[in-house]
């Protein structure tokens, strides 16, 4: 896994800086770790919209929050050998993910199944702790964990019915990105449903999406409609310039 994610993707590495590469790095692990304990607003990919920045809040926080977990790891290495030891399974296999930010010309810096093996570490901490308790305090804790887990797995779930919903619930969630919504127009064409589909083209393509134009054209094609299929082939090419 580790091997063909990291070999696969470096050369992802070379439209970044390495500053850029760094702060995007400390914003993902961050954001996957926050996910985690707080699953809401979960998306099939988190889209980076603003500009990569030390001076923002998405950036700066994330780089503060690791150096202060970074020093408090470092004091506790001797008391809390278990802690390190999941901590650091958790940054290894979150490597992968580092290096899967450039997509198509767009920053995705996370996304959630990179994430499903750095968990183990954190369940077999949470696991540690939950050991320490006396039986009936033990059973307890794990069924009330094993309870809301469920709820919450359960109501996720329900985005995954589809590829329409599960875009869509991306777009509720905050992550409006060209990406999502040209991704979102293929299913709706795929459905035949024709209006939402070339609206969905047209948001990626003002967003600056040419390929997304250049669908939007297709379906005009179809319709007949020679004049728009045309003036949207044109409006692609020049956004690809």
């Amino acid at each position: 896994f580790g091997i063909i994610a990291i070999v696969g993707k470096t050369s992802n590495l070379g439209s970044l800086s390495v500053v850029d590469y760094l702060l995007l790095s400390a914003k993902n692990i961050v954001f996957s770790a926050q996910k985690l304990f707080v699953p809401t607003d979960l998306s099939i990919m988190y889209t980076q919209g603003g500009e990569v920045s030390i001076l923002a809040p998405d950036f700066f926080v994330p780089v503060i929050l690791i150096l202060v977990i970074a020093v408090a790891l470092f004091l506790l290495r001797k008391k809390q050998p278990v802690l390190l030891w999941c901590v650091a399974w958790f940054a290894v296999c979150m490597a992968p993910n580092l290096l899967t930010y450039v997509q198509n010309n767009n920053i995705i810096f996370t996304s959630n199944r990179y994430v499903y093996l750095a968990c183990i570490g954190v369940f077999m901490y949470a696991a540690t702790l939950i050991g320490l308790l006396k039986k009936g305090q033990t059973t307890l804790v794990s069924l009330v964990l094993v309870g809301v887990l469920g709820v919450f797995a359960v109501l996720h779930a329900r985005t995954w019915s589809s590829s329409e919903t599960l875009l869509r619930s991306a777009l509720a969630a905050g992550y409006d990105h060209r990406m999502i919504h040209h991704n979102l127009g293929a299913a709706l064409r795929s459905q035949d449903k024709t209006d939402e589909a070339l609206q969905e083209f047209l948001i990626a393509g003002k967003a600056g999406n040419p390929h997304s134009y250049k669908l939007a054209g297709d379906m005009y094609g179809e319709q007949g409609n020679t004049q728009e299929k045309m003036r949207l082939y044109q409006l692609g090419m020049d956004t690809a310039r």
